[in-house]
């Protein structure tokens, strides 16, 4: 059986993996980034070492969030101590760990045109909609405003 204790580090050392990989670095990079090395970076992720606030403190700011960011995180995903909850925000950061996520970031971040903007989001909005109206399960897009 799995303690509370164990149950944290592993849930914070997920987020760290997520968001690491959400902000493109790799182990190595993050590690250098924080002043630790690339092991010290597995070994959290993987829940194996747990992380001190000081150095939970030095991540988070390589990581370009903060501390508080991450215990935030923690606390949502976590249901009494005991359950994970549902988080989409974890869904995003999936995505935008993957290859795909990234180039459309860049491409957004990049584009100077607003308008434009406005209209690829209002797209891929349409056609969410328009994909759970199929599956029978409209959804709310809460917090995205064009």
């Amino acid at each position: 059986m799995t303690s509370i204790s164990e149950r944290l580090d592993s849930e914070l050392g997920e987020l760290v993996r997520l968001y690491r990989l959400s902000a493109g670095l790799s182990q190595v990079e993050l590690g250098d980034a924080a002043g630790i090395s690339y092991q010290q970076i597995q070994k959290y992720e993987s829940g194996a070492n747990k992380v001190s606030v000081s150095r939970l403190y030095t991540v988070a700011a390589a990581l370009g969030v903060t501390a508080s960011d991450l215990l935030s995180e923690l606390e949502e995903r976590l249901d009494g101590g005991t359950q994970v909850k549902p988080a989409t925000s974890i869904e995003t950061l999936h995505f935008m760990a993957t290859r795909r996520g990234q180039q459309i970031v860049r491409a957004m971040a990049a584009c100077e045109d607003l308008k434009l903007l406005d209209a690829f989001v209002d797209l891929f909005l349409a056609a969410t909609t328009q994909r759970d109206l199929q599956n029978g399960a409209a959804t709310s897009h809460a917090g995205v405003t064009s």
